[in-house]
C-alpha cells in the first residue's frame, strides 16, 4: 500500500508540472506605449502587457523589440511572467 501511495504522487506531479504552463502563452512585438504608473506596457499589434512587481517598466523604451511570457488572469488581463529584449 505505500508503495501505491508514492506512485500515486508521483504520477500526480509528473502530471500537475506541464499543466502548470498550459495557460502561460507567448507574444513578441515593438513596445509602443510605456505606462509606468499602470505597470503597463503596449506591443505594436496593440496589446497591452501588465508587468509585475519583477519587471521595472523605467529599464524599458519605446521601440524595445521584446519577446513575453504571459498568462491570462481571470479578468483577461495579460500578464507578463517573463519578458526578454530581443537582441
Amino acid at each position: 500500500m505505500r508503495m501505491f501511495k508514492r506512485l500515486v504522487a508521483v504520477l500526480a506531479v509528473t502530471v500537475a508540472l506541464p499543466l502548470s504552463h498550459a495557460f502561460a502563452d507567448e507574444g513578441s512585438g515593438t513596445i509602443v506605449e510605456i505606462d509606468p504608473d499602470a505597470r503597463s506596457i503596449v506591443l505594436d499589434d496593440d496589446t497591452v502587457y501588465v508587468l509585475p512587481d519583477t519587471i521595472d517598466p523605467e529599464g524599458l523604451n519605446i521601440g524595445d523589440v521584446v519577446m513575453i511570457t504571459y498568462e491570462e488572469a481571470s479578468d483577461g488581463t495579460l500578464v507578463v511572467t517573463k519578458l526578454e529584449l530581443d537582441q
